[in-house]
């Protein structure tokens, strides 16, 4: 089977979760194609969509392909949008190309009342519709949203099965009782990302060193793993059993969680079993753009000096073969660009096999998504 996914802004990064999480549920596949924003897949087996885009934190849309033609036309797409006694909905989005929307729209909605349905065709100022459009106007329940994405060699259509769990998000990030500016700017989705990358069993215990106020441990929680939690901070310890108690009061918990403080380069877990170590470490002082270059070094060499020793206790919690996904901040001020060399700081027993990017326009720090691998 075919299937199609609309990739977040970050989409080699989307890319990367996706085919990571189906390797974790041991689902053969293959890549088609990674065209601009979205990707297709082919697996051997019928994929569960609805519950797999609640896994996925970089993934806007998944559906299933339906055709591929050369032309988009009308007559093509009334074949792919089902008949119903009620009124039906229907709407489209456009990936890789342009056309008039709102003619190939009236064409359709034409031949579908030939048909003497009752229709209503879907359209929005922007284009792809959001997947607030599309299942706030039951395109997914009494109609379709037919997905049309340009290639090489023709055009692929796709019809939506399930869209991102927006309401959900919103709330994990927006509803939490305790956020802090300060240290629990992660969003919940990247969060929910680096947990994806590393490909730990459900169940299995996950530990975050610098946990803030929690964002890592509960989107662990979530995707039904067992965490663990530290940080320096007396503060973020408070925020983080505040979070996820109130995580635990909204919905039904089947893993446990613990939170303790510690500082990481003196004291850590021991006894435990620890599959991954999924962490935002402390990023240094906010960044204005106008920085000296001076400070700058100064504060990248403060940074790796508790990344050298953070990650050499990494490598001995780790259970063999443990997985560790850490983001390092990479600077950007006065039209230059300063990083940090992960590879140069990794004790023996530690191995860098893969980096990936996250970055936001206008922000000063973007974040290199370094993924571990004890030996």
């Amino acid at each position: 089977m075919k299937y199609f996914f609309i990739l977040g802004r970050q989409t080699e990064l989307s890319i990367a979760e996706i085919e990571a999480k189906l390797r974790q549920q041991r689902t053969s596949f293959k890549t088609l194609q990674k065209k601009l924003d979205f990707a297709i897949i082919e697996t051997e087996q019928e994929l569960l969509v609805e519950e797999l885009i609640n896994k996925l934190g970089g993934t806007i849309k998944i559906g299933l392909v339906v055709d591929e033609v050369p032309n988009v036309l009308a007559t093509n797409l009334v074949k792919l949008i089902p008949d119903s006694d009620k009124k039906v909905h229907f709407g489209f989005s456009l990936h890789g190309f342009q056309t008039n929307l709102t003619k190939l729209g009236l064409e359709t909605k034409k031949l579908l009342q030939e048909k003497d349905l009752k229709v209503r065709f879907v359209s929005s100022k922007e284009n792809p519709l959001s997947s607030v459009i599309v299942q706030k106007n039951h395109l997914l329940d009494q109609g379709a949203e037919l997905v049309l994405m340009k290639t090489e060699k023709n055009y692929i259509i796709g019809r939506t099965l399930a869209v991102q769990p927006f309401e959900l998000l919103s709330k994990l990030d927006y509803g939490r009782p305790a956020r802090d500016s300060y240290s629990g700017m992660l969003p919940p989705k990247l969060a929910q990302i680096m947990i994806n990358l590393s490909e730990t069993a459900p169940k299995k215990l996950i530990y975050d060193p610098f946990c803030g106020s929690g964002t890592i441990l509960q989107q662990g929680l979530i995707l039904d793993y067992n965490v663990l939690g530290s940080d320096i901070s007396p503060k973020a310890i408070h925020d983080t059993n505040e979070n996820l108690d109130w995580l635990a009061n909204e919905i039904s918990l089947k893993t446990k969680y613990s939170v303790f403080q510690s500082d990481v380069t003196k004291q850590g877990p021991l006894g435990l079993a620890i599959s991954a170590i999924v962490t935002e470490p402390y990023l240094g002082p906010a960044l204005r753009g106008h920085e000296k270059q001076e400070q700058v070094e100064k504060n990248i060499q403060s940074l790796m000096r508790l990344y050298r020793t953070a990650l050499q206790k990494f490598a001995e919690w780790l259970d063999p073969k443990g997985i560790v996904i850490m983001i390092v901040p990479k600077f950007q001020f006065n039209d230059q660009v300063i990083s940090i060399d992960l590879n140069k700081l990794l004790p023996p027993r530690l191995k860098a096999v893969a980096k990936w990017e996250y970055a936001r326009e206008g922000q000063h720090v973007i974040r290199e998504i370094y993924k571990l691998q004890k030996a």
